[in-house]
């Protein structure tokens, strides 16, 4: 929809604004809203972290309501530190690192040396506060020499805000509310879709490389609980019989390691076979050892095997040493096919089940070397794989076109709530 502009504009005077509302003021924030910034107990201080009073960081914020952070500090900490409580309905405002988080206090509370906290105020609409300070106050901070955005309490008390009447600011903010709350009902649709896709795709995955592509063909039990009744002339196995383990590292500071590709978990997507980036050893300042595959061999990751992190090497390459490589045996197995069934749920299941059994979520040499298998024919297995590869490339385009509508709903969100609270659309009438 098309808001229209207000009537009459003035000059913004200040480079981040051209123009505001003839009726709108552009004001320092220290003259319409008090603020006040909370601390960090000592790194080691255990005690003051043993209490019940609710203490807010930075990676608390983001939903609108912050009800429960997860940390506590203790009565003595606050005492000690004399920090200010932030009141149950004032506004949090991330000013370093995160910079231009926001969320109102669900309770009292504390929070950290990094958050901002605004209180009600004669001048200000919390909830128009909401909307405009991560775009107003950001736009008054500095910049270090990365280009990173830089706030302090002095920067903040003297950002110019563009500041409408109070009424037209609960206006506003009432506005954003409504249109806003549709545009995330919208995007979270999009999201349901795709978590639908997504478990499509895997259940596409699963029944293909497990149960086969004839739906009367005569099954067999195969004799592993979480496998269950596998096609008649397929065989059982054990994963290191017909897939070898790639060993032996190399130094990747050295020549021609230095500048081949060095694939790590980071790389992979996770549970779809791709890779989503390519970087070399050299250009990941990559110093310890490193196994190297060769093209058309599978990379898997051992660590988190949740994520089902696994592709076929593009190319002559090294994975990092959270990696297997790993060689089918081209007589007995199709490597797409392995792809497949290294991607399916029983064997994602198989895998993290033996990754339990050890402090960090990972899958050792020996367990993944005595994973049962399923081996079709040869031939079966590349009629299986093609077909997984087309039904996958279909559901991934409907996945890309709802991720592509999330994106333009994201700007589009964006650019109304930077347009409402600077004055460029007068919602007015539609409140």
């Amino acid at each position: 929809m098309t808001w229209p502009a207000y009537s009459e504009y003035k000059s913004a005077g200040v480079e981040w604004l051209d123009q505001l509302p003839a009726g709108w003021e552009m004001q320092k924030l220290r003259r319409i809203c008090p603020l006040t910034t909370g601390w960090t107990p000592p790194s080691g201080d255990e005690a003051s972290y043993r209490g019940e009073n609710l203490w807010a960081n930075i990676s608390d914020l983001g939903p609108r309501v912050l009800e429960a952070p997860e940390r506590r500090i203790s009565d003595e900490a606050v005492m000690r530190a004399r920090i200010p409580v932030s009141p149950k309905g004032s506004l949090l405002f991330s000013f370093k690192l995160s910079i231009g988080q926001v969320s109102f206090a669900g309770q009292d509370m504390y929070t950290n040396e990094a958050i901002a906290t605004f209180r009600k105020s004669p001048r200000l609409d919390l909830g128009f506060a909401y909307y405009s300070f991560p775009y107003a106050l950001v736009k008054n901070a500095s910049e270090n020499i990365y280009g990173a955005k830089l706030l302090n309490q002095e920067l903040m008390y003297a950002a110019r805000i563009p500041l409408p009447p109070l009424d037209e600011q609960r206006g506003i903010a009432e506005f954003l509310d409504r249109e806003t709350a549709k545009i995330d009902a919208l995007i979270g649709k999009q999201e349901q879709l795709i978590a639908t896709l997504r478990e499509d795709r895997t259940a596409t995955i699963t029944h293909s490389v497990t149960k086969g592509l004839d739906p009367n063909v005569e099954m067999k039990d195969s004799t592993v609980e979480w496998l269950g009744a596998v096609p008649a002339h397929w065989t059982v196995s054990r994963f290191s019989r017909h897939i070898a383990i790639n060993a032996g590292q190399v130094d990747p500071r050295l020549e021609p390691y230095r500048d081949m590709i060095l694939i790590a978990p980071n790389h992979v997507e996770a549970g779809t076979g791709r890779l989503v980036s390519t970087e070399t050893a050299a250009d990941q300042g990559a110093d310890s050892g490193k196994y190297q595959v060769t093209a058309g061999q599978v990379i898997y990751s051992k660590i988190r095997p949740n994520l089902s992190k696994v592709v076929i090497a593009p190319t002559d390459c090294l994975c990092s040493a959270d990696m297997y490589g790993l060689a089918a045996d081209p007589d007995q197995l199709s490597t797409d096919f392995m792809l497949y069934m290294l991607l399916s749920q029983p064997f994602t299941d198989y895998v993290i089940d033996s990754s339990m059994r050890v402090a960090m979520p990972k899958v050792n040499h020996d367990s993944l070397g005595a994973a049962p298998v399923w081996i079709p024919p040869k031939d079966e297995q590349v009629e299986i794989a093609r077909y997984v590869e087309a039904r996958c490339a279909r559901i991934d385009a409907l996945i890309a076109k709802s991720t592509e509508m999330i994106e333009t709903l994201r700007e589009y969100r964006s650019a109304l709530i930077t347009d409402a609270v600077t004055g460029k659309i007068d919602v007015r009438k539609a409140v």
